[in-house]
C-alpha cells in the first residue's frame, strides 16, 4: 500500500529547450544489452527478463549517444546496465557485513579494471561482466582515456559505499554532503569518457583541463543527477531511501518533500540556463575537439530527459532489476 503523501507527490514541469536525438539502430543496441545481460547470468526467467526490459537499458544509450559506431554504443549501454544491477544490489544492502563485503567487491572491480586479461578468480558474474566491459574498451580507448575511466569508476565506488554506510544508519546528509556523494555516485563521468571514445575523438588535455569546459562537464552531469532525483523521488521515499536531493533538501530546509522537489526543479531551471550560456560561449571558441564536446553533453543531457519519463525504473512501487 503506497502512503497517501507519497502517491500525491507530483513531478514538476521539467524541460530542455534543445531536442533529443536517438541513435538509428537503437532496437538493436536494446536487444544487445538484454542479451548481455543473459549472458552474464543477471536475467532470471521471464518475470525478470520482463522487468529488466521495462528498464529500456539499450535504448538509454541510443538517447544519450546519438551517433557513433553501433558496436562501441553497446559498450556503453552494456556499461549502463552493468551499473544498473550494481546500483540495486548496493541498495539491498542490510548490515555491515554485507556493505564491508561489497568494499572488498570494489577492491576486485578495481583490479579488474588494471589487469582485465587476468580471468577472475571468483565466480561473481559482475567480476566477469566488468572483465568483459574492459576487455572491450581497451580495444578502442587511448591510454590516457583508460586511465580516465579507471579513476572515475573507483570514484563511483567510494561515493556507493558512503552512500551506503549513510543508508544503513537511516542518516540524512548535508546538503553539501550530498551533493559531493551523488557527484561519485552518478557514473556520469565516466560516461563522458566513453563518449569520446563512441564518438571517436579525444578532447586535447589542455581543453579538457580548462576551468569552462571542466564547469560545463560538471553542470551536465547536475543536470542528469537533478533531473534523476526529482523523478525518483517518490520511488525513494517509498522504499525509505533518504539519499535523494529533493528529501535532502526537505530535510535542510524543513519543508515537505513536494516542497523539495518543488527546490529541486528550480535549481534544474537555473541550471539549465547556465548550461545553455556557457555552451554557447564555447562553441565560439575555435578550439580542437571542443566543438564536439559541446554538442555530445547536449545530446546527453536531453536524451536522458527523453529515457527517463519512457522506462519503468522510477514507478513507485516498481521492483528493482
Amino acid at each position: 500500500m503506497i502512503p497517501a503523501e507519497i502517491k500525491a507527490l507530483t513531478i514538476p514541469d521539467l524541460s530542455f529547450p534543445f531536442p533529443a536525438r536517438l541513435h538509428p539502430d537503437w532496437q538493436e543496441l536494446e536487444e544487445g544489452t538484454v542479451s548481455w545481460l543473459k549472458e552474464f547470468g543477471f536475467v532470471r526467467g521471464a518475470d525478470h527478463e520482463q522487468r529488466v526490459r521495462a528498464q529500456l537499458l539499450g535504448k538509454t544509450f541510443a538517447h544519450y549517444f546519438p551517433v557513433g559506431a553501433t558496436d562501441r554504443v553497446l559498450l556503453a549501454a552494456n556499461m549502463c546496465a552493468f551499473y544498473t544491477m550494481w546500483d540495486d544490489r548496493i541498495a539491498a544492502v542490510t548490515n555491515p557485513d554485507e556493505l564491508r563485503t561489497l568494499g572488498i567487491r570494489c577492491l576486485h572491480l578495481d583490479r579488474i579494471a588494471a589487469d582485465p586479461h587476468t580471468v577472475p578468480a571468483t565466480d561473481d558474474p559482475f567480476e566477469h561482466a566488468y572483465r568483459d566491459l574492459w576487455l572491450r574498451t581497451l580495444t578502442w580507448a587511448s591510454p590516457q582515456q583508460a586511465e580516465r575511466i579507471q579513476r572515475d569508476m573507483l570514484h563511483n565506488s567510494l561515493g556507493w559505499l558512503v552512500e551506503g554506510a549513510h543508508d544503513l544508519q537511516r542518516a540524512v546528509a548535508s546538503l553539501a554532503d550530498y551533493r559531493e556523494i551523488r557527484w561519485a555516485t552518478s557514473t556520469l563521468p565516466f560516461f563522458v569518457d566513453l563518449n569520446e571514445i563512441v564518438r571517436g575523438f579525444e578532447v586535447p588535455l589542455a581543453t579538457a583541463l580548462d576551468p569552462a569546459v571542466r564547469q560545463l562537464v560538471r553542470l551536465s552531469m547536475t543536470l542528469f543527477t537533478t533531473t534523476n532525483d526529482i523523478f525518483s523521488c517518490a520511488r525513494d521515499a517509498y522504499r525509505g531511501h533518504f539519499m535523494n536531493l529533493p528529501a535532502v533538501l526537505a530535510h535542510a530546509y524543513d519543508c515537505s518533500l513536494q516542497q523539495g522537489m518543488d527546490m529541486a526543479a528550480q535549481e534544474l531551471r537555473a541550471q539549465t540556463s547556465q548550461f545553455l550560456a556557457l555552451a554557447g560561449r564555447l562553441r565560439q571558441r575555435a578550439e580542437e575537439k571542443l566543438p564536439e564536446l559541446v554538442d555530445s553533453l547536449q545530446d546527453m543531457v536531453a536524451g536522458h530527459l527523453v529515457w527517463i519519463r519512457e522506462c519503468g525504473r522510477y514507478v513507485i512501487d516498481a521492483l528493482p532489476v
